[in-house]
Parts: structure tokens; C-alpha cells; sequence
């Protein structure tokens, strides 16, 4: 009984050429192709086209490739290379029999992708197994040694097989023309499953032969070896020929393992222009680069640290994580108090359009907003925008200021105040501008303002302690396309805390006179007292010092 050698290649190889059974092959890959693989070499990074071709060739061939002769490369091949499932497969047709050496009149035999009169059928070139393929006899006689190339679908004879898998070559397109190779007499183009199997095998002989057939474009143009390669990556099955043929004859194809080097080894041109940051002083400076591309990181330009809550992000420190880009603390950019006044704008078909919440309650209507100078030709309405409706004004010509009713703030804490705000139509300052502001006690306060298109969110601003305030928008624009548009216009903060006391014997909301008489009028009592304030069933002395206490003293 055959076994295969576990720790010694060559004693495997010495198995299979002298048993090359279609059996002993699969069982030895099947067991044992990991442990004969072994990993060539990286390519040096600054290596490319011809330097990095004879660089593959000294750690990918020489000393690895052992030659086999063409009898014994074809039985490899034949009998455990190409083997599967005891069936060897046609490369250009597909046609399959069944594994193991074969000979005339047996209908495959042996294709050279690279053709032999090329280099005039010498050794080692015509028994690398990376060069030979099995090939139906017919097909390999049509293609003779002509050259690579698209082919015409409209005047190709087609090469492939029936639907019982029987060889087939006509002059009608199939229906399933990709599983078939085309000819014109003079090119050859493989079917589609394998054109990038043929491409690396052409750059590999090409490589490890690089003057015995010629010029690689003699077999193809390399630029369309390139796409066969980029359109049919490597496969499993491909992956496979790879491990089974470094087992038989002792090297690697190294564009299947590598299939990014086929670029860098043939096609690869240095970049006439090197984008980076050129700018010396730059905390980025790439002295490589020839072209700014604006990637450039100055200390003091702006940035954003990730954190919302922060405004005014600049890089601070180029020896720091992200170049020390941080901001100070922002106001908050959702109300932190109670909404005091809110005009969301959502009513449609009102001139001054309103719905919101005013003091906790919902208004409408056009009372909530004044108008100067009154509205004109289109100065103001609603309309839907972006699936929102907001309050417009456009074409007005002259200023159009809108302020709001007065929003009681009395007592009122961080008081606060924003508004969303949009231009377009091509306005220009300063023609065509748009002023927010609010009336804190009648005093005007300049928030945030606009000259052209685009959108701004006035953030929550902070104001001072007041009585009162005014919302106030005034706009400009002199045009038909011209619109302003305002939105969520929001004033909140934190009412004025009334406490509940229980000296408001009355009931009226304030520690007054009223409650001192209504004690008086019960001193002395001992049971079931109403001005009992300390709760202890009696009226008293200190009771009358808990009213004094809180004297004066608004009451829930």
C-alpha cells in the first residue's frame, strides 16, 4: 500500500511520480497541502515594476522550482495538479474526463499558455507546470499560438459544450456565451471563469522568464491582462492549483497569493503630484508632499473636540492628542426652565400665522405678533419648509419688523432666549439682511443677524434679571425669489419660587394684617384651634412668632 510522506516533501513527491494516481493525489493534498506550504517572503515596500520582478523571481523561483521534465509536468498536471472529483476540466471549454496521465487519441491534452514556438519548446519554460493547462485537443489546435485579445461576440466562433457536456464549436452565439471561448482565427479570448487564471499565469511566466519568449505583449496586451486579472479575482479552485503545484514541482505563483503586486510589479507609475500638508510650521508638516491639499492643522485654527456643549474649538498644542483641539463650555441648546413662550408656527392660512405655547397655555391666532410697517405685496405668512411651518416674509422692500406680545418674566431665573432663522432666494448684504433682538423692559438687546442665504440657530442666550420682554425680527429683501424664514422662537427660564406657608390663616395668598386679627381673635384657645400654627393644639405666644416670622410672605 501507497502512504504519503508526512514531514518530507520529497519523499511525497517521489510518491506521486511514481504512483500519479488520480486517488493517492487527492489524499495526500487533502491531508497533507498545509504542511508542505510555507510562506515566501513580502515584497520590500520601495520596490516596483522590473526591480520588484527580479526581486519575485529570486525569493519566489530560484532555489524553490524544481523541473520536473515535460512528462512528468503533464502527469502532475494531469493526475493530481488539475484533479477534482477524479474529473481533469478543459481550461477553455469546460469539456471534462477523467483524471490521470493521458495520451492521444484521448481528447485533452496539453495547452501552453504561453506558446511554445515563443521560446522554441525549451526547458524549463515548456514543463513549468504554471504554463501548461488541460485543453481539449480541438480547442488547443484552434488557438495554435495566437494571441490574447477581446473578441467580437458578432464574428466569433465559439468554443465550449453541449448541456450533456460534449465538445462544442459553432459560429451562433450560445446562450450561455460567457462558458465559452471565442476565436477569430487570429485572437483568442478564454471563457470568463478563467481569464484572470490565464492573466496570472501569463505575468508569472513573464516574470520567471522574463527574456525567453519575448515581449510579454506577444501574448497579450498587458492592459488587458490587467482587467482579465482585476474582473476574475483568484477563486478557491485557483488558491488550490497553487498549494498542489508548489507540492509537485516546489514554488508559488505569487500573483494568486499576492494579487496586489501585479500592479506594483507591472503596471505601477510614481504620482507626478504628492498631496499633504506643506506648510512648515504646521502641526501636520509632511515633508514628502509637493501639493497642499488643505489637510494643513495650525495652531489656533478651529476644530471640533467632539463635545457639543463646547464652542470655540481650536487646536491649542501640536504636541498634544488631536493637536489639543478643546472649546469653552457652550450655553445649553435645549430650554433647562420651563417654557415660558413658544411660537412654533404650526397654523397654516393665518397671516401671522401662529401655535404655541404662551405662559403654559396654548394660543393662536394673529394678536400674538405686530406688524411695521403692515403687510404689503407678499410681506408676511406662513408656508410649509423642509416639512415645518414657518413664518416667511418676502419682497417686502422696505424694513418689516415683527415684535411679539410682552411675556410676563417677573421673578424669572436664567432667563434664556433662541430662535431658528433661514434666507434664501440669493440675497446679499447689506440689501438684504435679517436682525434678531429682544425688548428686556422696552430696552432693545441685539442677539444675532444674517445677509445671505444659508440657515442659523441663534443659541440659547442668556439675559439679564427683568420684568418684561419683547421678541423682535426685522428683515429685508427687494426681490420675488428673496424669502426670510423664522422659526421656533423660544423663551424660558425658572419662575420665581412660591412657597407654601402656614401663617396665611385667611386663605388670600399673603401674610398680612387679616391673619394677626384672626390669631388674636383665637389667643388662648386649647382645642380644635384653626390659628394653630405650631400644631400644638393650642394658641399662643408662639404662634404669633411663627406669623411675625413670615409676615409679608407670598403663599402658594
Amino acid at each position: 500500500m501507497m502512504s504519503c510522506g508526512i514531514h518530507d516533501r520529497a519523499y511525497f513527491q517521489t510518491a506521486l511520480k511514481n504512483h500519479p494516481s488520480p486517488a493517492l493525489g487527492a489524499l495526500c493534498a487533502l491531508l497533507f497541502v498545509p504542511m508542505f506550504t510555507w510562506a515566501q517572503p513580502d515584497a520590500p515596500d520601495d520596490l516596483q515594476l522590473e526591480p520588484l520582478r527580479v526581486w519575485v523571481k529570486a525569493n519566489w523561483y530560484d532555489g524553490l522550482f524544481d523541473n520536473l521534465g515535460y512528462n512528468e509536468a503533464r502527469s502532475q498536471m494531469y493526475g493530481f495538479v488539475d484533479a477534482s472529483g477524479g474529473e481533469i476540466e478543459c481550461i477553455y471549454t469546460g469539456f471534462q474526463q477523467a483524471s490521470g496521465f493521458v495520451t492521444y487519441p484521448n481528447p485533452i491534452n496539453a495547452e501552453h499558455l504561453v506558446p511554445q514556438s515563443f521560446y522554441g519548446s525549451a526547458s524549463p519554460m515548456k514543463s513549468d507546470i504554471w504554463s501548461i493547462r488541460p485543453c481539449h485537443g480541438s480547442a488547443n489546435s484552434a488557438r495554435s499560438n495566437d494571441p490574447y485579445g477581446e473578441v467580437p461576440d458578432g464574428s466569433a466562433q465559439w468554443y465550449g459544450v453541449n448541456g450533456s457536456g460534449e465538445y462544442l464549436s459553432t459560429g451562433s452565439q450560445p446562450s450561455n456565451a460567457d462558458d465559452f471561448s471565442e476565436s477569430t482565427g487570429s485572437i483568442w479570448e478564454p471563457r470568463e471563469e478563467f481569464k484572470g487564471d490565464v492573466a496570472r499565469s501569463v505575468f508569472y511566466f513573464y516574470t520567471m522568464y522574463p527574456t525567453q519568449a519575448g515581449d510579454i505583449s506577444g501574448v497579450c496586451d498587458p492592459q488587458i491582462l490587467y482587467d482579465w486579472h482585476l474582473q476574475d479575482p483568484v477563486s478557491g479552485v485557483e488558491q488550490t492549483r497553487n498549494d498542489r503545484t508548489e507540492i509537485a514541482q516546489g514554488n508559488r505563483n505569487p500573483y494568486v497569493d499576492h494579487p496586489d503586486w501585479v500592479y506594483q510589479a507591472w503596471f505601477w507609475e510614481p504620482p507626478t503630484d504628492i498631496p499633504g500638508c506643506t506648510i512648515v510650521n504646521a502641526c501636520n508638516y509632511d515633508e514628502v508632499a509637493t501639493v497642499n491639499n488643505g489637510s494643513c492643522v495650525l495652531v489656533g485654527d478651529g476644530c471640533d473636540d467632539g463635545d457639543a456643549t463646547t464652542l470655540g474649538d481650536v487646536y491649542t498644542d501640536c504636541g498634544l492628542p488631536d493637536y489639543g483641539c478643546a472649546g469653552t463650555p457652550a450655553p445649553p441648546t435645549t430650554p433647562e426652565g420651563p417654557i415660558l413662550y413658544r411660537a412654533s408656527f404650526h397654523t397654516t392660512g393665518l397671516q401671522y400665522g401662529f401655535d404655541g405655547v404662551v405662559d403654559g397655555a396654548v394660543a393662536a391666532g394673529e394678536t400674538e405678533w405686530s406688524l411695521d410697517p403692515a403687510a404689503t405685496t407678499e410681506a408676511m405668512w406662513t408656508e410649509v419648509y423642509q416639512n415645518d411651518t414657518v413664518m416667511a416674509v418676502r419682497n417686502s422692500d422696505d424694513l418689516v419688523t415683527w415684535t411679539s406680545r410682552e411675556v410676563n418674566v417677573q421673578g424669572v431665573e436664567d432667563l434664556a432666549v433662541s430662535g431658528d432663522f433661514t434666507g434664501s432666494g440669493g440675497m446679499t448684504g447689506p440689501t438684504d439682511y435679517l436682525e434678531f433682538q429682544v425688548l428686556i423692559d422696552g430696552q432693545p438687546l441685539f442677539l444675532d443677524g444674517q445677509t445671505g442665504d444659508g440657515a442659523t440657530t441663534v443659541l440659547p442666550l442668556l439675559l439679564p434679571p427683568a420684568s418684561t420682554v419683547q421678541l423682535q425680527v426685522q428683515m429685508r429683501n427687494n426681490a420675488p425669489g428673496e424669502v426670510w424664514r423664522l422659526d421656533e422662537i423660544i423663551v424660558w427660564g425658572t419662575p420665581p419660587v412660591i412657597e407654601e406657608c402656614d401663617s396665611d390663616l385667611d386663605g388670600d395668598g399673603i401674610v398680612a394684617v387679616g391673619d394677626v386679627l384672626l390669631l388674636l381673635g383665637q389667643f388662648g384657645c386649647l382645642s380644635n384651634c384653626s390659628a394653630d400654627i405650631t400644631g400644638d393644639d393650642a394658641v399662643t405666644t408662639a404662634d404669633m412668632l411663627a406669623i411675625l416670622a413670615e409676615f409679608g410672605m407670598t403663599c402658594l
